[in-house]
């Protein structure tokens, strides 16, 4: 089959590889694959994955071990995280929080950038025939934006503010939306704008946050300072000021909580990065600080950080 390979160099090549065997798996040939921003960042070394990415998907059951024989023939997408059910994060959280789980294209496995991969028919969810292809290659980035309302009870009563207009982003909004949620998403420029109205999503500038949430979005909880990194991003100069004025008054505590909000304390080499910013007000340039922050972002997540769809 062809594959789309992902090396430890970073590069992409289309190789020819066996199908994938197991025989307690189910082997799907892929219809439909979508790009999604995690499998950008891989190139660029998130959670230091090689092999074959991709996890969005969308494809036609051709073979299953006896005991999960109704699938064959059926079109499916799959739930991308692959657990033991026998260890203490199975038993606690689910398979998204095993503690050796695989990550379809992301960790230990591989993904949909090829012609076949093979998944448990536990992951397995069948398609609808009202759902086209170009369609149900969404169901799995959806899922992740339910998660929000999973997490956060949501309904009509709710101000919601979504920072970017991002493939993410804009599933998320819609989904806050549609829970009764007053909605309003932070663009950078006009294309996002134009989109935003086009899905019937109020949006505007990042620096109407600083004015609609006062003085919280300066204050010292994880959550605000999760969100001036997020509008700085967008070119909040506002935000970036406040981060900059906080580098320069930051108590242990108070930094320790902050790198912990910003990228669960996951990655030493920004921490000091951070530091030494804070300690030399020559290198404590806005992008700079960014930069820091983005390689937390970047840095793979611990075991039972993240639970993917």
């Amino acid at each position: 089959m062809r594959a789309l390979v992902l090396g430890s160099d970073g590069r992409l090549s289309l190789q020819h590889r066996d199908r994938p065997r197991s025989v307690d798996e189910c082997l799907i040939r892929v219809t439909a694959a979508g790009i999604c921003g995690t499998d950008l960042e891989l190139q660029r070394g998130y959670a230091q994955f090689t092999g074959v990415p991709g996890h969005e998907f969308v494809g036609i059951v051709e073979q299953t071990p006896d005991e999960d024989a109704h699938w064959m023939g059926l079109r499916v997408v799959g739930e991308i995280t692959v657990g033991c059910d026998r260890c203490d994060g199975c038993r606690a959280a689910g398979r998204g929080h095993c503690d050796v789980r695989s990550v379809m294209g992301i960790l230990g496995r591989d993904g949909a950038f090829a012609e076949y991969l093979v998944l448990p028919a536990v992951n397995l969810h069948a398609v609808p025939d009202s759902l086209d292809d170009a369609t149900a290659v969404f169901v799995e980035p959806t899922a992740a934006a339910y998660r929000v309302v999973d997490q956060v009870p949501v309904d009509g009563r709710t101000r919601a503010a979504v920072v970017g207009a991002g493939r993410l982003g804009l599933l998320v909004a819609q989904v806050l939306r549609e829970r009764g949620a007053d909605t309003v998403v932070f663009v950078r420029g006009d294309p996002a704008r134009a989109l935003c109205t086009e899905l019937g999503l109020n949006a505007a500038r990042p620096g109407l946050a600083a004015r609609a949430w006062g003085g919280w979005l300066g204050s010292a909880s994880p959550l605000a300072f999760q969100a001036r990194v997020a509008l700085a991003r967008l070119g909040d100069e506002r935000a970036r000021a406040q981060i900059l004025r906080g580098l320069s008054a930051w108590s242990r505590e108070t930094r320790t909580r902050a790198v912990a909000a910003a990228g669960q304390a996951r990655l030493e080499a920004a921490r000091a990065r951070l530091l030494q910013m804070r300690g030399d007000e020559r290198q404590a340039d806005p992008e700079s600080v960014i930069e820091a922050l983005r390689a937390l972002d970047h840095a793979p997540p611990p075991v039972h950080a993240k639970s993917c769809l």
